[in-house]
């Protein structure tokens, strides 16, 4: 491929600026900062919106954004350069690196490797709830990973296939730690490189030297009627004509646009995603024409503004027979995002018309035997269920914290719900698109008719009974600021 005449390209790039400023409106993130590197060179850079909303700043390619899971991408490299070091090998097992590692499943933990952690093929439990809170709040200490990592259910049979989790990655950053001898954000820092030499001095090798590796594929999630999908260390590996979809978008817009190079060529895209409630990032490579693109936006927004505007970036760059409006993806994405809750509501509210219809329809016990402390049967994780007399109904506090308290509405029998508003979670800096699942609390009941557990069936494809908090405690800290922010 060929981007001989740049002039061209920038113009064909600043033709579409506008656009990117409407898919931004449209999602409703406040500010973005956007930039196509070519040959290492910046030949185009757009700033829109506010960085500042109280200020009313503008921002700048200088402004500083959360980039989320794309330190992914970082992660991996830093494991590369551990490999070329020879401190490390890709199919090292974990439990030598972290010997107090013991999962559910004492011969996956003798078994899974480093490679296994990049490519996300351990099958074990996701559980971003566990860690992840209202306003942005981790719910468990750093030094508690490994004890939570060994807690997660296996769901899958090891070695599975694709099954994205961010507790791999955390805990190739333990390794990082331990392998280095340094915290993970010197390490990272020390090999970033400035004006074509590393900032710091620390290591004499390129951290580009295994990047081939790095961006191959290693585990596939396509089929073989479909262009090659997969996931290298770090990065998605997408062969166009292909979607994209780096963020939430698919689960708001369907089908998602299909993008492809105008001249035929067999073109490569290597990227990534990553959001929390205070900002979203996307960014693609094709490292084979070195080209880099990468759109942040500061807040989460509706769907995934970031994952529209490098659509439209990589269409224009690779002259794509179809551009599609990204304007009208955005819309119809937002649309979709703002009523979701709301959708999962009716769906809980429907389910619960139809058991009063049957006849299977049971209220609640008193309120005050609901309440107490619940422990999770394979980690230290607390849910505290409250009476809040005033009000006349339940609260969850997840870790017992005041911080990360909702109100529990009920549903049927001893089922009840914490599901509020897609606004008022988006208020609290929580994710707002959580499966309904997660709002669902059912309580257990002991033999003798008493309740004396919970499930929270908060890990996609595993059974309520294998997320049991069985036993009320009598007690539990509850100390916010022994709570790390993120």
């Amino acid at each position: 491929m060929s981007f001989r005449n740049q002039a061209a390209l920038i113009s064909r790039l600043q033709e579409i600026a506008p656009v990117f400023e409407q898919v931004l409106r449209a999602g409703g993130a406040p500010g973005a900062s956007i930039c196509v590197d070519i040959n290492g060179s910046a030949v185009f850079r757009l700033n829109l919106g506010i960085k500042n909303i109280s200020k009313q700043q503008p921002p700048n390619s200088d402004t500083l954004y959360g980039v989320a899971s794309v330190t992914k991408t970082f992660t991996a490299s830093g494991i590369a350069l551990l490999v070329d070091d020879g401190k490390l090998a890709w199919d090292t097992p974990i439990k030598l690196l972290l010997p107090e590692v013991d999962l559910q499943d004492p011969d996956v933990s003798q078994k899974v490797t480093i490679l296994d952690l990049l490519t996300h093929r351990t099958g074990m439990g996701v559980s971003n709830q566990w860690w992840y809170g209202a306003q942005g709040d981790l719910l468990i200490k750093d030094s508690e990973t490994v004890r939570y990592f060994n807690s997660l259910p296996q769901v899958e049979a090891f070695p599975s296939k694709f099954r994205y989790s961010n507790w791999n990655y955390d805990l190739l950053g333990k390794i990082i730690e331990k392998t280095a001898g340094v915290p993970y954000g010197q390490f990272i820092q020390a090999y970033r490189e400035e004006g074509g030499q590393l900032k710091e001095h620390t290591h004499p090798k390129s951290p580009l030297k295994l990047v081939r590796k790095q961006l191959g594929c290693h585990v596939v999630r396509s089929n073989e009627s479909q262009p090659l999908r997969g996931y290298g260390f770090g990065s998605t590996y997408i062969t166009l004509p292909n979607t994209l979809g780096f963020g939430c978008n698919s689960n708001y817009y369907s089908p998602m646009p299909t993008v492809s190079a105008g001249d035929g060529h067999p073109v490569v895209i290597r990227g990534h995603g990553g959001s929390m409630a205070g900002h979203t990032t996307t960014f693609a490579l094709i490292p084979e024409d070195e080209i880099a693109v990468v759109a942040l936006t500061n807040s989460i927004g509706l769907a995934d503004p970031t994952d529209w505007i490098v659509t439209a970036l990589l269409e224009t760059l690779l002259d794509s027979p179809e551009k599609h409006d990204v304007v009208e993806c955005a819309k119809t994405a937002a649309a979709a995002h703002t009523t979701s809750t709301q959708k999962m509501q009716e769906k809980v509210d429907e389910e619960r018309r139809v058991k009063k219809e049957e006849g299977e329809w049971k209220g609640p016990r008193p309120l005050e035997e609901y309440v107490g402390l619940y422990k999770f049967s394979l980690s230290d994780f607390v849910i505290g269920i409250h009476l809040d007399e005033k009000n006349e109904e339940l609260e969850i506090r997840f870790q017992n914290l005041a911080s990360q308290a909702w109100r529990l509405k009920h549903h049927i029998g001893d089922t009840f719900v914490w599901m509020d508003s897609r606004d008022e979670q988006a208020k609290r800096a929580r994710f707002t698109y959580s499966a309904a699942n997660v709002f669902k609390i059912v309580f257990r009941q002991s033999g003798e008719g008493t309740i004396d557990g919970l499930s929270w069936p908060q890990e996609g494809g595993l059974s309520e009974d294998k997320q049991v908090f069985a036993n009320k405690v009598e007690s539990v800290a509850t100390d916010e600021v022994a709570r790390a922010r993120i």
